[in-house]
């Protein structure tokens, strides 16, 4: 089953808002085995949605479409559905009162021009919108699907898991396995090299991707039935895991923070941390992780490089205070590499600047030292 994303709005196209529905909705497809062939963004005209959605339906089975089902004049999905499909508009006395219902509960009466948002055509079928005034569309016409949701997200993300994905769930014919393998040290185009005729497949289909992190190499696998894409996609995973067994850092969703709060978790060692270029990101990204356990503590400078006896006096306070279960003399860390206590990991960051301000920063550097 292939599926297109129609996201509408002039907003999208001046750049004002981004487009973070149609990336979620992509996540979802990729979940219940549909292919997604492509998304377009096509701004409040008519004529430009019909003709997107003309396009779209000669090639997919599926068309979901996000935006364009408010009130407003400039809100013309459903107008842009019925003329594709030759269809007429005209009220749901149910929906009319479900959307006089919601007003009055607010305490107010429906505007005349919220009328539209009660419109269906003949083969389309509501979908409940608990949390707006916006209904959804389900269309189903000549073995295609056309889905209207509404552009706001929260709306947008309640709508498809209580009313969409359960519907596409149980026509999806296929299954989709993405597996990912994160790798460090070494350049996209070295990774593409290295796996070399591996590319050569199309199911399932690889693909490499440079990171923040690192070079990605992601395997995607079509089957009948789960087991069997899963099998597919172990079987080139197998393969990538020997080529690039030195330089593979991380398997799946988990990304480095994780990876470091785990390992760090598992041995039963402890985190501390001394931060200036930084500006504290280091121990934030590992607090994030909900990692209160491995953070021993650490100390974060601003503009200008944090004085020494500053920071004997804070590690005199721990010491006393008792309450972290490790102490790391951050002061001596870099110089002496001292640790007053076993099982401890040390990290500091700092950088050499011109003028002594963080704009003019040109080296970071940074330090790690364990005891234990």
């Amino acid at each position: 089953m292939k599926a297109d994303i129609l996201s509408i709005g002039a907003e999208i196209l001046a750049g004002e808002i981004v487009d973070t529905n149609a990336a979620y909705i992509a996540r979802k497809l990729v979940n219940l085995g549909i292919e997604l062939q492509r998304v377009t963004q096509v701004g409040d005209n008519l004529a430009d949605i019909v003709d997107a959605l003309s396009q779209a339906r000669s090639r997919s089975d599926v068309i979901i479409c996000t935006g364009g089902i408010g009130p407003t004049p400039d809100d013309l999905t459903r107008e842009a559905v019925a003329q594709l499909l030759g269809e007429e508009l005209s009220v749901d006395p149910n929906l009319e009162s479900k959307l006089r219902d919601f007003f009055r509960s607010r305490g107010s009466n429906m505007p005349s021009m919220n009328i539209k948002q009660a419109t269906l055509i003949p083969s389309a079928r509501p979908l409940d919108n608990k949390w707006g005034t916006a209904p959804g569309w389900w269309v189903e016409k000549d073995n295609k699907i056309i889905v209207l949701l509404p552009g706001v997200p929260r709306e947008m993300y309640a709508l498809w898991e209580h009313e969409v994905e359960p519907r596409l769930r149980d026509i999806s014919r296929q299954h989709i396995v993405t597996k990912t393998i994160k790798t460090c040290g070494l350049g996209e185009s070295t990774v593409a090299d290295m796996l070399g005729t591996l590319f050569s497949s199309s199911n399932p289909l690889l693909g490499t991707y440079a990171r923040a992190d690192g070079v990605h190499v992601v395997v995607r696998s079509i089957g009948d039935t789960r087991e069997e894409a899963e099998k597919l996609a172990e079987e080139v995973v197998s393969k990538i895991r020997i080529i690039l067994e030195r330089y593979i850092w991380a398997e799946g969703d988990v990304d480095l923070p994780q990876l470091v709060c785990k390992l760090l978790s598992d041995a039963k060692k402890t985190l501390s941390t001394h931060e200036w270029a930084s500006m504290g990101l280091l121990s934030k990204s590992i607090l994030t992780q909900g990692a209160n356990s491995i953070f021993a503590g650490g100390v974060v400078g601003g503009e200008q490089q944090i004085p020494a006896d500053l920071l004997l006096e804070t590690s005199k306070a721990v010491e006393q205070s008792g309450s972290l279960k490790c102490l790391v003399r951050l002061v001596d860390l870099i110089n002496n590499d001292e640790l007053a206590k076993n099982e401890v990991y040390a990290s500091s960051i700092d950088a050499l600047a011109e003028r002594s301000t963080v704009s003019a920063l040109h080296l970071v550097r940074s330090y790690l030292s364990c005891r234990g």
